[in-house]
C-alpha cells in the first residue's frame, strides 16, 4: 500500500483517540464544516449540564460480527411506547452528538435511545464501515426497542454518517414498528463523498488513493464501497423518509440530499435549512426543524402528548 493510501485509510476508517476538548474549535474548521461552526459547538454545549443530570439506562446489543455496542436509553417521565432512536455521526458518540436533540424529543413526550456506533464512544470495534455494518447494527437497536415495546412506534434519526446508516436501513425488512426514517445531512454514496473530500477538503489526488481505499474496504469489510450505499438503499425504500440538510454544509454538500430525495421510492419529504453548516440544521431550524419532522411523522403514527413544564 502506498504511503498516501495508508495514511488516508488509517485516518478515515480507524477509530481515533477522543478529542481532548471536544467543545473547543478553531475557526479553520469552518472551511470544512460550514459557517459559524464554533457557534454551533457552543449552542450544543449550552444545556449540557441539564442533559447530564437526566437519568438513563445503559443497554447493549451484540452485532452480527460479535461486537458489543452500548446505548443510553432515556425513558420519558410520562409513560409512552413512542421512541426515537438517534444515530450519531463520524468520530462522535450518542451523548456528544445529541444532547439538545434528546432534550427536545423528551419534552415532546418520546422515549429516546442514543446509540453509540461501532468504533465510537464506549462501543467495541476499530473500523468505521460508513453505513454498511452500522445500518445492520441499527436494525438490532430497533429490535431491542421493539422487544421492550412490542406495540410501540419508532422513529430512527441519524446525522452525517449516522444519517447514511439510517438511509441504508430503508430497503431492509424492518419491524412494522418503524414508522419513519430521518436522514440529516447524509452523503448519497461512499465513493462520491470520498471523491469530494479528497478533492475539495484534503486536496489530494483521488488516484490511486481511492482505489487503495476500496481495496482495503474489500479486505476488511468483505465488499466494495460500491455494493451498498445510501442512494441505492433509498431507491428501494420500504418506509417513509424525511430528508433534511443545511444549505451551507461544506462537508457533505446539500446536493446529496436532493439526489437522495429524488431517488427515494417511499413516502417522503425534505427540508433545506438556510445558513446551517454540517449537522447544524437543528440549531438554525429550531422549532421549524422539529415541527417539520413531527408533522410528517404524524401521518404514520399517533404522536405522544407533550410533557408539561
Amino acid at each position: 500500500m502506498s504511503l498516501i493510501g495508508n495514511v488516508v485509510y488509517n485516518r478515515v476508517f480507524k477509530r481515533q483517540p477522543p478529542l481532548k476538548n471536544p467543545g473547543k474549535s478553531n475557526r479553520g474548521a469552518e472551511r470544512y464544516m460550514g459557517p459559524n461552526f464554533q457557534d454551533f459547538l457552543d449552542y450544543r454545549r449550552k444545556e449540557k449540564d441539564d442533559f447530564q443530570s437526566i437519568p438513563s439506562e445503559v443497554i447493549t446489543i451484540t452485532t452480527a460480527d460479535g461486537l458489543k455496542l452500548y446505548g443510553d436509553f432515556y425513558e420519558n417521565k410520562q409513560k409512552t411506547d413512542k421512541t426515537i432512536i438517534c444515530v450519531h455521526g463520524y468520530h462522535s458518540s450518542g451523548k456528544m452528538g445529541y444532547p439538545l436533540v434528546c432534550l427536545k424529543y423528551l419534552d415532546e413526550g418520546f422515549n429516546v435511545l442514543l446509540t453509540n456506533n461501532r468504533a465510537s464512544g464506549p462501543s467495541e470495534g476499530e473500523i468505521f464501515t460508513f453505513g454498511v455494518m452500522e445500518s445492520k447494527d441499527n436494525v438490532l437497536w430497533v429490535k431491542a426497542i421493539t422487544k421492550r415495546y412490542p406495540n410501540g412506534d419508532i422513529i430512527v434519526q441519524g446525522n452525517s454518517l449516522g444519517a447514511a446508516s439510517v438511509c441504508m436501513m430503508a430497503n431492509k425488512d424492518l419491524p412494522k414498528n418503524v414508522k419513519l426514517l430521518v436522514s440529516d445531512c447524509s452523503y448519497s454514496s461512499i465513493r462520491k463523498e470520498f471523491t469530494y473530500t479528497m478533492t475539495h477538503l484534503m486536496h489530494i489526488p483521488t488516484w490511486p488513493a481511492l482505489n487503495i481505499i476500496n481495496r482495503e474496504f474489500i479486505k476488511n469489510i468483505g465488499q466494495s464501497i460500491d455494493k451498498e450505499y445510501p442512494l441505492k438503499a433509498v431507491s428501494e425504500a420500504k418506509v417513509a423518509m424525511f430528508f433534511v440538510h443545511g444549505e451551507e454544509d461544506r462537508y457533505i454538500p446539500y446536493s446529496n440530499m436532493l439526489d437522495l430525495y429524488a431517488a427515494c421510492t417511499s413516502k417522503k419529504t425534505k427540508l433545506l435549512v438556510p445558513k446551517a453548516g454540517h449537522a447544524a440544521s437543528f440549531m438554525y431550524g429550531k422549532d421549524d426543524y422539529f415541527n417539520a419532522i413531527l408533522n410528517f411523522a404524524s401521518h404514520f403514527m399517533t404522536l405522544p402528548k407533550k410533557n408539561k413544564n
